[in-house]
C-alpha cells in the first residue's frame, strides 16, 4: 500500500485547482468480544480513508468541495480529484472562506502510522479470564467487548500545508445478567484499562 505522505503528495501534485487539501486517516483496531462469559470473536481490523477538498474561484468568492473514499489507489486519483472538484462548483461561493495556512509543518510528517494488535491484550485478557471464572462462581453470564484502536492522520494541501496527528484510546464494556435480569454490581472492573490519548 501507497503511504499516506506520498499519496498526499500525488494528489496535491496533480490538483488543477486553486487549491486542495487532502486528509488521509489510517486506523487499526483490536477487538474481544464475549457473551454468556465466554469470548466470542477477536481479530483486528485496518481502515484508510482518503477526503480530498477542493477550492475553486467562482463568481462572488470562492467555492469548497469534498469527497471521502476509501481503498484509494494511485489509479483513483483523477476521478477523485474530478469529483471534489464538482461538488465544490456545485456548493456555490462560500461566505466563510478564509485564504488557507501555507509552507506549514506541524508534526513529524514523515513519520508511519504504528499499528495495534492482539499484543495489547496481554493484561487485559487475564483479567478478563478472571471475570468469566467468578462470574460463572456466582451463576451470572457476562456479556461485552472491548477495542483498542490507533488511529494517525495526515493533512496536506497544494499551497504546503503538512500535519500529522494521531488517536490512542481504550473503549471497554462489560454487564453481568442473571436469568436475563440486569446485575449492576457486575461492570469493568478497575484493572481493565479505559484511557484516550490524542496528539
Amino acid at each position: 500500500m501507497i503511504s499516506a505522505q506520498d499519496l498526499i503528495e500525488k494528489i496535491t501534485s496533480a490538483a488543477t485547482c486553486d487549491d486542495c487539501i487532502v486528509v488521509v486517516r489510517d486506523k487499526t483496531q483490536a477487538n474481544l468480544r464475549w457473551a454468556g462469559s465466554t469470548l466470542t470473536t477477536n481479530g483486528v481490523i485496518q481502515e484508510r480513508s482518503v477526503t480530498v477538498v477542493a477550492f475553486v474561484a467562482v463568481e462572488g468568492g470562492m467555492a469548497s468541495g469534498g469527497v471521502t473514499r476509501t481503498d484509494v489507489s494511485l489509479a483513483d486519483v483523477p476521478k477523485l480529484l474530478e469529483e471534489a472538484v464538482a461538488a465544490a462548483k456545485a456548493s456555490g461561493p462560500a461566505d466563510d472562506y478564509a485564504p488557507l495556512a501555507t509552507n506549514l509543518s506541524i508534526g513529524d510528517w514523515s513519520a508511519a502510522h504504528v499499528p495495534t494488535g492482539p499484543e495489547v491484550f496481554s493484561t487485559f485478557a487475564p483479567a478478563l479470564g478472571d471475570m468469566f471464572s467468578r462470574s460463572v462462581a456466582d451463576k451470572i453470564e457476562l456479556f461485552g467487548y472491548s477495542e483498542h484502536t490507533n488511529e494517525t492522520t495526515w493533512v496536506g494541501s497544494k499551497g504546503g500545508l503538512r500535519f500529522l496527528g494521531w488517536i490512542k484510546g481504550w473503549v471497554a464494556f462489560a454487564q453481568g445478567f442473571t436469568s436475563w435480569s440486569r446485575r449492576d454490581d457486575w461492570k469493568v472492573p478497575r484493572s481493565l484499562p479505559l484511557h484516550l490519548e490524542r496528539c
